[in-house]
């Protein structure tokens, strides 16, 4: 039938011959001689002629009666499997297309890729001998070629089920290892080294009785077989097993709480243990990271695995290496004799048994680490499980850096303030610790029903033991990560915080924590005397460090957010060797960047050996700040406008920042001096807006008393107020910002600093320009690009041009705008100011979009997104992600115009920055208006209002009573809707913003239109059809409704109403 999809064939050889159409057996086949026939065909891949086809078949019929039984079984298999097979008067060929596909060449694919995935499902195709059950007595030659196919298939799928069975049990997946070797064992059921495969992966799975039955069917099948008796190998692996059987579990220690998380660190542990390379294995990492109860919790698990079993060796109280063969004789419980030597009799015990040796907390015995290696030597089938705070140091050691627990669920999200104090659930009793997270998943948000981190989890449980009426509500997770954060996961830290829980509320804990590691401290009786406090284990830590090694550890603690080898080799005494050795003590991390980083909680202990040594102290954080001070200085000249060279302060903003409050502390003016306005551009293009305000209000306080008198302090003064204004500005705190402004403007006119006076304008016309002063910021614009002329400096001048070009926008002028914009685009190319050339494709994009012309605004709103990202700005990329949902909403793409709006309302709420969450949250209710969300997009629009009018800024708060307004009247609320947009129209005719006087028009006609005031309606159409100000979507609105109402007025009316509204100025329209 013409349309009809045609039908998928797959013909299985694999096994016994069968053929599917569309998953579906295909049943019809005439004789055996067909199903052999198809299966040869499809084997050989290439064309068979008609006198082969008859021989191999039918050699023993005439050649008439053969070729008329190859004809009949041809229409049998075309008739069944259409399209599957070419034949002419002298070949028959199989046709593999997507239509029609054999088992062996999907299987050829498979075997080429070699992945185990791959293999896996190349194996699966495997069903039995290849065409099983075809058996031809006739027909001796095929019956001949059959035999030796199967052979070959027998080989090739053995080969892939070996490879399969080495790739799992070298990682430890010793059950699917086991499905694989069953396999091959039914493929091989002669060969004796299948069936002590089978038996060694059932022991390893815990499956030992199974695994001496195995040995049994051994026996049988040998003696039925070949009348012999199993070779020696097999008969010691069935003693080994049967010995293992009876032996008891491994001597571990029995641990008084719960095992939580750490799953995928105990997964890669199996696999790394079930890999013959590695036989010594050292979890590494600091004091209470939790490296020997993960030792033990991967024994316990793994006690299956080892024929010959696992021996827990604890080292903490062995107090020499000389004692170490005696530690370890006695986890085996194995008597030492006179002679000969001790090591030679544990080297002779150990030399043909399958074991794993947990030796624990072995740092302090580093100068023995050489045995472990003549151990492995001794004994090629042992492996050993380290704990230590150090490396080894040997050339078999395996190292896993074992760090703290997982902190942080990235799909949770911030409480609401309604859900905060909420009680929740604490479920109790067995499995407990197994429902902790779905308990609580239930309480954070968006993030309902899933589990929470391991750290935290740990937390609660171990609160829940310290004080069985611990009653979390939903606040205890904001505090519960805190405290799990400030010890960065590590679990004795954890641990020790949850046991203050009965004496300190979680906040509480949270602040004894950040100022006092002393708290920190366990009142258990039978802790271990290393783990009694936090700051025990680091103590104890510390003692095994050289005097140079405690020196550079101590120093360490100045950095902020680690170092590079540079910066510590110049401003501590640590070398390179040293700091390797602190890293291989636990004390350091690496990171591959070549960046060094030190724990939190470690980072609090050094800081406080540092502070013993005051000289010291001051001399490293002298040379800190002033190493620092010259990564600043590298940086181009800035001052606020130049931003292309800030690249380089990332990765060192925690030291610069260090620097920065040191400096502020020591009232340390030149170091002022060099830092101010990089820090300040970097703070804003970052959009770290409270961070640079308090950062810059500490140096106001202390430089404001004595700057009366100095000009220097005047000037600097200056500057801090300037970047201060800025940031307050950008807090939409307007009035601060103004206050600030005018004080750093009055100073700078004082001091005829030229630059300063034409920079504070530029960002004075910014403030005013939020709070609907547009002539204002227009008369401080031009007067800022005036002096920027003079003094030569072209960021401030492109900045300026951009700004007016937003003033000419506002009044609807907008061919003067984009010149404005793209003479701005031009300077910030000419000197390559990345984050400039995103504003200036920001504001053209935005004029485009205005005008109409979407895909070429899309375009240059995508490229201006694409340069923020670049640059680092997240509030420039918010901008951007609103201006994309704006377009997506115009070209009627609403659920994408939904996703830029919440993409751009998270950002700015991560920033603070409250104008843009107000302009978010009000394009999320217009997004929700144009689906037919009314209440929704009130909802929205009342959020977006409170905010702007809270920071007075006049336009957003337009902005948003017009879409307020046009929901209300969507839901009929009409003496509301009015008000609104009455409101937004009065104020946008205050401060001259023609665009939104004509969008409030087309609202305020629209409520007319609907309460049956149908010719008013019509002349509040007028002027924003024939302003050019109006935007492109406001008069295509304008141009529907009109329409709407030109079908139930008269021409004439229509056409006097329209005069009649020109010939008034809107202001008169406002009039009763």
């Amino acid at each position: 039938m013409e349309g009809q999809q045609p039908s998928h064939i797959f013909i299985r050889l694999l096994g016994s011959v069968q053929a599917e159409k569309d998953d579906q057996s295909v049943q019809g086949f005439e004789s055996l001689k067909s199903l052999a026939m198809l299966g040869y065909l499809a084997a050989q891949n290439c064309p068979v002629s008609r006198a082969r086809l008859t021989g191999l078949f039918w050699g023993e019929k005439t050649e008439q009666r053969a070729r008329g039984n190859l004809r009949r079984v041809l229409h049998n298999l075309n008739h069944l499997l259409p399209n599957c097979l070419n034949a002419d008067r002298y070949a028959i060929q199989f046709l593999p297309s997507p239509a029609c596909q054999v088992d062996v060449m999907a299987f050829d694919q498979l075997e080429q890729r070699a992945d185990p995935a791959s293999l896996t499902e190349a194996a699966a195709l495997c069903r039995g001998d290849f065409m099983e059950g075809i058996y031809l007595d006739d027909c001796p030659e095929f019956e001949t070629w059959l035999r030796m196919e199967q052979e070959r298939w027998r080989l090739r799928t053995a080969q892939i089920l070996d490879t399969l069975i080495r790739h799992h049990r070298q990682r430890g997946e010793y059950a699917a290892a086991l499905q694989f070797a069953q396999r091959l064992l039914c493929l091989t059921p002669w060969q004796e080294a299948a069936y002590r495969q089978v038996m060694l992966l059932l022991s390893r799975s815990g499956q030992r009785s199974a695994a001496l039955r195995q040995y049994q069917a051994c026996c049988r099948m040998l003696t039925q077989e070949f009348g012999v008796n199993p070779a020696p190998e097999t008969t010691e692996l069935y003693t080994r097993i049967r010995t293992a059987e009876s032996r008891s579990r491994p001597n571990l220690p029995v641990q008084p709480t719960a095992f939580v998380g750490r799953e995928r660190e105990l997964a890669e542990i199996s696999q790394l243990l079930a890999s013959p390379d590695c036989r010594l294995l050292t979890l590494n990492g600091l004091g209470g990271i939790g490296k020997t109860r993960l030792a033990l919790q991967y024994a316990a698990r793994s006690g299956d695995i080892f024929l010959d079993g696992i021996a827990y060796v604890p080292l903490a109280a062995v107090d020499s290496s000389q004692h170490l063969v005696p530690a370890i004789a006695q986890a085996l419980q194995f008597s030492l004799s006179a002679s000969p030597s001790p090591r030679v009799q544990i080297f002779d015990y150990l030399r043909e048994k399958e074991i794993l040796l947990v030796l624990d907390n072995f740092e302090h015995l580093s100068d023995g680490a050489i045995l472990l290696t003549e151990i492995l030597n001794a004994a090629p089938q042992a492996k050993m499980l380290v704990t230590s705070r150090e490396r080894l140091n040997l050339r078999g050691e395996w190292v896993y850096p074992l760090e703290g627990m997982c902190v942080h669920a990235p799909h949770l999200q911030p409480l609401s303030h309604g859900e905060r104090g909420e009680r929740l659930p604490l479920p109790v009793g067995e499995g407990w610790g197994e429902g902790w997270g779905e308990g609580w998943g239930e309480g954070w948000g968006e993030g309902r029903g899933e589990h929470l981190p391991e750290a935290i989890t740990l937390f609660l449980q171990r609160a829940r033991q310290a004080d069985f009426r611990f009653s979390p509500s939903a606040d205890t997770y904001h505090w519960a990560e805190q405290i799990c954060g400030l010890v960065e996961g590590v679990p004795l830290g954890i641990e020790l915080a949850a046991a203050l829980v009965p004496h300190l509320s979680c906040e509480a804990v949270t602040h004894q924590i950040r100022h006092n590691l002393d708290v920190l401290a366990s009142p258990l009786l039978d802790m271990p005397a290393r783990h009694s406090t936090l700051r025990a284990v680091f103590e104890s830590s510390w003692n095994l460090l050289s005097k140079q090694e405690q020196q550079a550890f101590r120093q360490l603690s100045v950095f902020r957010g680690g170092c590079t080898l540079e910066a510590a080799a110049q401003v501590t005494s640590a070398s390179q060797a040293v700091l390797t050795a602190l890293v291989d003590k636990s004390l350091l991390l690496c990171l591959p960047s070549g960046r060094y980083e030190m724990h939190a909680v470690l980072h609090q202990y050094a800081a406080e050996a540092l502070a013993r040594f005051p000289s010291e102290d001051q001399n490293v954080r002298s040379a800190h700040n002033q190493y620092f001070a010259r990564i600043l200085q590298k940086q181009e000249p800035v001052y606020r406008g130049h931003r292309k060279n800030l690249d380089g302060i990332a990765d060192e903003i925690e030291n610069i920042r260090q620097a920065w409050d040191w400096a502020v502390e020591q009232a340390d003016l030149s170091a002022w001096q060099q830092s101010v306005d990089i820090l300040g551009t970097f703070y804003d293009i970052r959009s770290w807006y409270q961070t640079g305000a308090e950062a810059f209000a500490q140096a106001v306080a202390i430089l404001r008393p004595g700057a009366a008198t100095d000009p220097v302090k005047q000037i600097m003064l200056a500057h801090l107020l300037g970047w201060q204004g800025e940031f307050a500005n950008n807090l939409g705190q307007y009035e601060t910002a103004q206050a600030m402004l005018q004080e750093s403007l009055a100073i700078f006119r004082a001091q005829a600093s030229e630059a300063g006076i034409a920079w504070t304008l530029l960002t004075l016309g910014l403030v005013v320009t939020n709070t609907g002063l547009l002539s204002q910021a227009e008369a401080y614009y031009t007067e800022s690009l005036a002096l920027f002329e003079i003094i030569g400096e072209q960021d401030g001048a492109a900045i300026c041009q951009e700004f007016l070009g937003t003033i000419f926008a506002m009044a609807g002028d907008y061919p003067q705008a984009r010149l404005r914009y793209q003479k701005s685009l031009q300077i910030y190319q000419a000197v390559d100011d990345r984050y400039g050339m995103a504003g200036g494709l920001y504001c053209l994009g935005d004029i485009a979009r205005i005008m109409g012309d979407y895909p070429e605004a899309r375009r240059l709103i995508e490229k201006s997104r694409d340069l923020y990202q670049t640059v680092g700005s997240p509030r420039g990329v918010a901008q951007a992600a609103n201006q994309l949902g704006n377009i997506c909403r115009l070209l009627g793409k609403y659920p994408n115009a939904r996703r830029h709006h919440e993409e751009s309302l998270a950002l700015r709420r991560e920033i603070g920055e409250r104008e843009g969450i107000a302009t978010s949250l009000t394009n999320l209710g217009i997004d929700a208006y144009l689906t037919g969300e009314y209440s929704q997009a009130k909802a929205y629009c009342q959020k977006g209002l409170a905010i702007f009018e809270e920071s007075g800024h006049r336009r957003g708060i337009i902005f948003t009573q017009i879409h307020l307004g046009n929901s209300q009247r969507a839901l009929h609320e009409y003496q509301a809707a009015e008000e609104r947009l009455l409101a937004a129209l009065t104020a946008a005719l205050e401060i001259q913003s023609t665009p939104q006087a004509m969008e409030s028009l087309v609202g305020m006609a629209a409520v007319l239109a609907e309460t049956g005031q149908k010719e008013k309606a019509v002349r509040w159409l007028a002027h924003p059809l024939s302003n050019p100000a109006t935007f492109r979507e406001v008069r295509d609105q304008a141009q529907a409704l009109l329409s709407e109402l030109e079908a139930e007025l008269s021409p004439d009316v229509v056409a006097a109403a329209l005069e009649h509204g020109r010939q008034q100025g809107a202001t008169h329209l406002l009039r009763p």
